[in-house]
């Protein structure tokens, strides 16, 4: 199994100026996990799992989770993939289909918080 993730970090006090006070997991990609694609999200979202579902938040939900969607986007997003130092994922967004969410702007494409969907 290739390493798409150096490391993971939760955050509990983001402030997400629709949602509020939320966590946050912040990911580290590997140069891997950077290039990998949205044709590998079911590896990385295991690895991830495996290093970051330490957090009583963390969604277990393979298929409809809100932070799968998340990392979807960003591994369909080639400069956000390559470009991002790290990936912010939280649990506390909506979920938001992957060809809505695509066509969001900005920095926030990833990162959906209902107001701009």
């Amino acid at each position: 199994m290739s390493d798409y993730i150096e490391k993971v970090e939760w955050v509990e006090n983001y402030q997400e100026p629709v949602l509020g006070t939320i966590a946050s997991l912040t990911v580290t990609p590997t140069e891997c996990g950077r290039r990998a694609g949205v044709g590998k999200v079911d590896e990385v979202y295991a690895e991830l799992a495996i290093k970051g579902a330490t957090h009583p938040q963390w969604n277990f939900d393979h298929l409809g989770s809100s932070m799968r969607r998340q990392l979807a986007c960003h591994l369909d997003s080639p400069t956000i993939a390559v470009n991002k130092t790290t990936w912010s994922l939280e649990p506390a967004r909506p979920y938001v289909a992957h060809d809505v969410i695509m066509k969001l702007d900005g920095n926030n494409r990833c990162n959906p918080n209902g107001k701009n969907t």
